[in-house]
């Protein structure tokens, strides 16, 4: 009986600088993480800090932020979105990156276009306002 010779070629094992596509580039971007965020409204932090959901037009530069009522403090929220509806206002939808620092952001000047808030009895979830803003993007 023949023994077979098997031939092994050493390859170097591919890192990540090796992995992209052909014309597009080397490497693998991080991505941003859909729960990473804050919006900026103005100086209305409580409203910064309610916002729990964030949908962004990009093509019609316009904004729609869910921003949960707090149990406390409904007169308070109600004025700071008066407030927001007077006229134009800074506006800033920041991607975070886990800790207080901003890896890209939207940002212009906004005007508050629609604020729909509904309570139903036979819903047992959140409050929430829904706030429609149009923005005009910031030279950069």
């Amino acid at each position: 009986m023949k023994r077979m010779k098997i031939k092994s070629r050493e390859k170097n094992m591919a890192s990540l600088q090796d992995v992209g596509i052909p014309d597009a580039g080397v490497g693998i971007l991080h991505p941003a993480m859909a729960n990473r965020w804050r919006v900026l409204l103005g100086s209305k932090k409580r409203l910064t800090m309610q916002a729990v959901r964030c949908e962004a037009d990009m093509l019609h530069s316009e904004v729609t932020i869910f921003i949960e009522q707090p149990a406390a403090m409904a007169q308070d929220m109600l004025n700071d979105i008066r407030d927001l509806a007077r006229g134009d206002f800074d506006f800033r939808l920041q991607l975070m990156d886990g800790n207080d620092t901003a890896i890209g952001e939207i940002c212009g000047f906004a005007k508050l276009t629609g604020h729909n808030f509904a309570l139903d009895y036979a819903l047992s979830g959140v409050a929430v306002h829904v706030l429609k803003l149009h923005y005009t993007p910031s030279a950069m």
